[in-house]
C-alpha cells in the first residue's frame, strides 16, 4: 500500500481525511448497465471517494446506469474509464476480454493502484485477475446474483469461476442467502463474507408531490410500481397479469413501469392481450431524486422475481413508504426479514410478519392480487392505520440497511487487501 498525502478536511460521512494516515488508490470494476450491479458499484465509488480515496471507475461500452447514478458531484473526484466490453451480461468475445485486460493492466501501473474492486464476476473477474497478474495489485471479487445463481441450471464453467474466485484477496456477497448459493453452486470451500447493500436515506425517503400523483392516476385509485431492467428473472409478465387480475376484481388501478430492458416489448404485448394496455404507462429510467418521487406517491411496489439476491429495489421503496408485494425468493425474503427485525427492535412491536406475509409463491399471481386487495382496503377502511404501516417502513428500512454501514464494511476489507499484499508481499493472481 503506497501512502498518500491528503489535504485536511472533512469527507460527506463527518470523517476528516487527516486523520487517517493513508487513502488507498482503488479501481472499481462494473458492467455499466442499469443493473443493480453497477449501481450499487457506483454508489460504493462515491462512498469511497467521499472518504478519501483515489477512485477509478471502469465500465463497459454503453455506461447508461452513470447517467442515472452518478452525481455531478462526483464526477470531479471520480476518473472514468470505459473498457470495450458489453454494459449488460451476455456472451463476450475472448478478444474484447483481452484488449479489457490490457486496459485494466496499463492503468493499474501507470496510477499505481492499490488494489482492484469487481462489481459482478461473470467476465470482470477473470478479466481483472489477468490484468495484475505478476503484480502487488489484489482484487475484490462482489457477488451479485446472476454473476452466480445461472450456474445452478449447469450452465458454463463453474470450475473457471470458481477457481477465479479463490485467486481473489477477498469476496464478498451482497446477502446471506447470495453467500451461501455461491458457496454451494460453486463448490467453494469457503463462504464469501456478507457486506449488504444500503439504502441511501438522503435521497430515499418519502417525497409528497400530490400533483405528480395526480398526473399518474387521473380517476384511479390505485398506483402499482415495478421497477427493474425487465429481464426474464423478474417475470416481468406477472406484473401485468397482476394489474389485470386487481382490475378484474373492480379495482381501478394502474402501473407503472421504470427501467427498460428486453422483456418491455413482451410487456406491452401482454399488457394489450389482457386488455390493460391505456393503464400501463412506462417512463424509462430515472435518477435516483426522480425515482424516490414516483416511489413516495406509489400504493405498492411490485417484485414478483423469479430470483432476488437482495432485493435493493425492494428496499429503496420500503424507504419511501411503499409496502412491497413480490415473492418468496431468496434475498428478498430476508431483506424484508431484517425490516421487521429492525422494526421491532426500535419500537418494541414491529408487527412482526406484517411484511413477510406480504410475498407469496414465485408465479402465485392470484396471491399477490389478494396481498394487494388487502393492503387497499385497509388503506380505505383505516387510513389511519395505513399511513403508520408506510411510516414504519420508512423506518425499519434506514435501521435495517444503513449506508454508512456497508462502507464501513468494504473499507475495511479493501484497506486488509491492500495491506497484505505490501506486508505480506500476497499477489491476487500471482
Amino acid at each position: 500500500m503506497r501512502p498518500r498525502t491528503t489535504q485536511e478536511g472533512e469527507t460527506a460521512s463527518g470523517e476528516t481525511v487527516a486523520a487517517r494516515s493513508e487513502a488507498l488508490r482503488i479501481g472499481v470494476i462494473c458492467l455499466g448497465g442499469l443493473g443493480g450491479s453497477t449501481k450499487v458499484a457506483v454508489e460504493i465509488a462515491g462512498g469511497l471517494a467521499d472518504s478519501g480515496h483515489d477512485i477509478h471507475l471502469f465500465h463497459g461500452s454503453r455506461p447508461e446506469a452513470l447517467a442515472a447514478w452518478l452525481p455531478d458531484s462526483h464526477r470531479g473526484s471520480i476518473t472514468l474509464h470505459r473498457l470495450p466490453l458489453r454494459s449488460t451480461p451476455g456472451p463476450t468475445l475472448q478478444s474484447a476480454l483481452d484488449r479489457a485486460s490490457a486496459r485494466l493492466r496499463e492503468v493499474s501501473v501507470a496510477e499505481r493502484l492499490d488494489c482492484l474492486h469487481v462489481h459482478y464476476a461473470a467476465d470482470l473477474l477473470g478479466c481483472s485477475l489477468r490484468a495484475v497478474q505478476g503484480l502487488d495489485v489484489p482484487v475484490v471479487a462482489t457477488l451479485h446474483g446472476t454473476d452466480v445463481t445461472p450456474w445452478r441450471r449447469g450452465a458454463g464453467p463453474r470450475g473457471v469461476l470458481a477457481e477465479d474466485l479463490r485467486r481473489c484477496a477477498a469476496v464478498t456477497a451482497v446477502s446471506t442467502w447470495l453467500s451461501e448459493q455461491a458457496k454451494k453452486i460453486l463448490d467453494l470451500d469457503f463462504a464469501p463474507n456478507v457486506v449488504c447493500n444500503s439504502v441511501d436515506s438522503m435521497i430515499f425517503r418519502p417525497r409528497p408531490d400530490p400533483e405528480l400523483r395526480e398526473r399518474l392516476v387521473g380517476d384511479d385509485d390505485l398506483l402499482l410500481i415495478h421497477v427493474s431492467n425487465l429481464r426474464p428473472v423478474k417475470r416481468p409478465g406477472d406484473v401485468v397479469r397482476i394489474l389485470a387480475g386487481l382490475r378484474a376484481h373492480g379495482h381501478r388501478a394502474r402501473l407503472l413501469i421504470v427501467g427498460v430492458g428486453p422483456g418491455l416489448d413482451e410487456l406491452g404485448e401482454e399488457a394489450a392481450a389482457l386488455g390493460v394496455g391505456d393503464a400501463v404507462t412506462c417512463v424509462g429510467r430515472l435518477a435516483p431524486d426522480e425515482l424516490a418521487r414516483y416511489l413516495s406517491v406509489s400504493d405498492v411496489a411490485l417484485m414478483p422475481s423469479a430470483s432476488e439476491s437482495f432485493g435493493l429495489a425492494a428496499l429503496e421503496a420500503m424507504a419511501c413508504g411503499a409496502p412491497v408485494v413480490g415473492s418468496r425468493c431468496g434475498g428478498l425474503e430476508e431483506v424484508i426479514a431484517a425490516v421487521e427485525d429492525a422494526l421491532e427492535e426500535a419500537t418494541g412491536d414491529g408487527g412482526r410478519g406484517r411484511l413477510s406475509r406480504l410475498l407469496s409463491e414465485v408465479g402465485d399471481v392470484a396471491g399477490m392480487v389478494a396481498s394487494i386487495r388487502t393492503l387497499a382496503s385497509t388503506a380505505e377502511g383505516s387510513p389511519a392505520e395505513h399511513r403508520a404501516f408506510r411510516r414504519d417502513l420508512v423506518r425499519g428500512a434506514g435501521h435495517a440497511f444503513p449506508q454508512e454501514a456497508q462502507l464501513s464494511g468494504y473499507r475495511a476489507i479493501l484497506s486488509r487487501a491492500a495491506r497484505r499484499a505490501d506486508d505480506d508481499g500476497v499477489r491476487a493472481a500471482g
